[in-house]
């Protein structure tokens, strides 16, 4: 991961890194910390029943669903809801590859390698419903990044189409702080059974809600991850409910309804997220242009 921000890096995680500066830095959702996230994300439900209700709310039969993953949510609206079209649309090309292998028999579903902020013109206009899950919007820290998402899922919408969003709201926020500084460790398996441990941490500014993700697994000379192991980061900003509102109010998207669910596993457990469905109000313009400028600017 080259050019990361050294400042992703907090507590014992940058201590590695100042101590051994030849440790790797890689994004959460590349090689071995993919690997282990699709192992615990697989299984969350947590929001399935939600993105259903949002599906007969619309009443339509396409769906997009943002940064997809493994395309579990799709995996189970297929069969909760036989018959719609059901498109994934995925950056990381080591997601990309496990959803081509969790569908490879599975007829219907399928994803596209693609970055939501520069969407293929064959994604534009084209679905009822457009999901961004697992409060994937916290991705987006800086304001026009989020603003960007947001245009470019209405930019995905046929006329009268919605926007779901899961994103927590202002009141649960503080819940961060729990968490904040909190170092762990767990015992997994990689991809070739090697027993190893996952160290993991979190840091939360409740100042700027920057909520940073740190990872570090150890690794030996000779091994797929060298000595003295792979730093692993993920460098977010909580948005709350309100937030996205207004934001989405400002890129064609308005309020058409709220689901309250609440989170289960993790530090998060228990916690109540919104799922926020936004109905598309204008024709967007293409997500490299800003709202207001003219075609030829």
């Amino acid at each position: 991961m080259s050019g990361y921000d050294a400042e992703v890096l907090f507590g014992p995680f940058r201590r590695i890194k100042e101590e051994c500066p030849q440790t790797g830095v890689i994004s959460y959702y590349e090689g071995a910390f993919y690997e282990f996230e699709r192992v615990s994300a697989w299984p969350q439900t947590w929001d399935i029943d939600a993105f259903v209700d949002c599906v007969d709310t619309t009443g339509g039969g396409s769906v997009l669903d943002v940064g997809c993953g493994e395309g579990r949510v799709l995996w189970h609206l297929a069969r909760r809801r036989p018959g719609l079209r059901l498109v994934g649309l995925e950056s990381s090309a080591d997601a990309h590859r496990a959803f081509a292998e969790r569908f490879r028999d599975t007829p219907g579903p399928r994803a596209v390698r693609g970055d939501i902020t520069a969407v293929p013109d064959s994604l534009r206009g084209a679905f009822d419903l457009t999901l961004l899950s697992a409060v994937t919007i916290n991705g987006f820290p800086r304001e026009d990044a989020a603003r960007a998402v947001l245009r470019s899922m209405a930019a995905t919408l046929a006329p009268g189409g919605c926007a779901a969003v899961t994103v927590f709201p202002a009141s649960v926020r503080d819940n961060f702080r729990s968490i904040g500084r909190v170092v762990d460790a767990v015992p997994y398996r990689d991809a070739l059974g090697t027993r190893r441990m996952m160290w993991r941490g979190m840091d939360y500014d409740h100042r700027t809600h920057r909520l940073r993700h740190n990872f570090f697994v150890e690794g030996h000379d000779g091994e797929r991850i060298g000595h003295p192991g792979l730093l692993g980061v993920r460098d977010e900003r909580v948005w709350s409910s309100e937030e996205i509102l207004e934001l989405a109010g400002g890129e064609g998207l308005e309020p058409h309804d709220r689901r309250t669910v609440e989170v289960e596993g993790g530090g998060a457990q228990g916690w109540v997220c919104d799922v926020l469905l936004l109905r598309a109000t204008r024709t967007q313009p293409p997500p490299d242009r800003a709202p207001g400028a003219r075609p030829d600017a």
